[in-house]
């Protein structure tokens, strides 16, 4: 079985030696550089930059693993560099204020996150949104950076939920055509899992997708470590395919996360606990699907944890009460019940284990 790759001190942070309010007409992304490492395969979540001194940017040269790509941006000069550890590199700019990211807005994650912060039962527990803005014509979230003030924390973005896909997406046109690009792409996870027909005419993506979610702990546990980056020295990158055992590697990061440290494994498991609690109650998350939706884990310097709700993409109202609770595997294809809490359970189970 393969090794997981290494990642060696691999992005530099970058500060806004100045912090402002972020000015909504005034963006000076424009003349500022970033670098980060990002995860391309599914995931769309806001990080955030930390703190720290211009320092050298090292990329141990290993490339792809499987079908999950690393790599560098870059835009303009400046005195710091930015860490972008998840998310489509195209998605994110710069505040004026390094209290704030901003991400590029989709119809679908503006009224979820409008609709979720306004649900008193989810108060604290969702990063924190301030509305949107317009940069160069185009419309963009405007999202807590939920680093601010930390210049070496511990980030691990989890997403919850059985299925990373909405169940209605089978009413799509095409989603049950077969498509050779979607074959390339399971055939670089395992070469021998498409059948001799898929290998004359393609994958449908519904096929694509259940089988990416079985090869991860998304399927049986409803979570995954999806990106993660742990300050100082070589640290063991999970990657979500190659691994025999994936829950031991899921939990041989969140050890990483938390420093091995119990204290502050206690503190994540109250965060986690106090937001099952406080989605139980809520109105909108009982009304709505939640498809491919992280927990951020932030552990400070100093060992804080904060831990919030984000990246809701693919979150879509719901035409029945949900429980989010019920086996994915055992329901019909167009059942929008997604297992997050089955995940969310897991989770908790798992970082209690430790």
């Amino acid at each position: 079985m393969a090794t997981p790759p290494t990642l060696h001190d691999a992005v530099a942070t970058e500060l806004n030696p100045r912090p402002e309010e972020l000015t909504k007409t005034t963006h000076p992304h424009h003349t500022e550089k970033a670098y980060g490492v990002c995860y391309t395969e599914g995931s769309q979540g806001a990080i955030g930059c930390a703190y720290q001194p211009r320092r050298s940017v090292q990329l141990r040269a290993w490339g792809k693993i499987q079908a999950t790509t690393y790599f560098i941006v870059s835009l303009n000069r400046s005195r710091y560099p930015w860490r972008q550890l998840a998310g489509h590199p195209d998605s994110f700019v710069k505040a004026k204020s390094a209290k704030w990211i901003l991400k590029l807005s989709s119809a679908t994650e503006r009224a979820a996150l409008n609709a979720a912060t306004k649900d008193p039962a989810l108060r604290g527990v969702v990063v924190r949104f301030d509305g949107t803005t317009e940069v160069d014509a185009e419309e963009y979230l405007v999202l807590r950076n939920m680093l601010f003030g930390n210049r070496s924390p511990n980030i691990l973005d989890v997403k919850l939920g059985q299925r990373t896909y909405n169940a209605l997406d089978s009413d799509a046109a095409g989603h049950d055509t077969p498509r050779l690009d979607l074959l390339h792409k399971m055939i670089k996870i395992d070469p021998a899992e498409p059948t001799k027909m898929e290998q004359e005419v393609g994958v449908t993506k519904r096929r694509y997708m259940q089988y990416r979610e079985s090869r991860t702990t998304s399927a049986v546990y409803g979570f995954r470590v999806d990106a993660m980056h742990v300050d100082g020295g070589d640290k063991d990158l999970f990657s979500k395919y190659i691994h025999s055992d994936l829950i031991e590697s899921a939990k041989a990061c969140l050890r990483l996360g938390c420093r091995n440290d119990m204290g502050i494994r206690d503190k994540i498991v109250a965060e986690l606990e106090n937001i099952d609690a406080c989605l139980r109650k809520s109105h909108f998350f009982m009304h709505h699907e939640v498809v491919g939706s992280s927990i951020l884990h932030v552990v400070s310097d100093d060992g804080e944890v904060n831990c919030k709700l984000l990246d809701f993409g693919k979150t879509v109202p719901s035409r029945t009460t949900l429980t989010h609770e019920l086996d994915v595997s055992c329901l019909t294809t167009r059942s929008q019940e997604d297992g997050y809490l089955i995940g969310l359970r897991a989770l908790i189970t798992t970082w209690e284990s430790l």
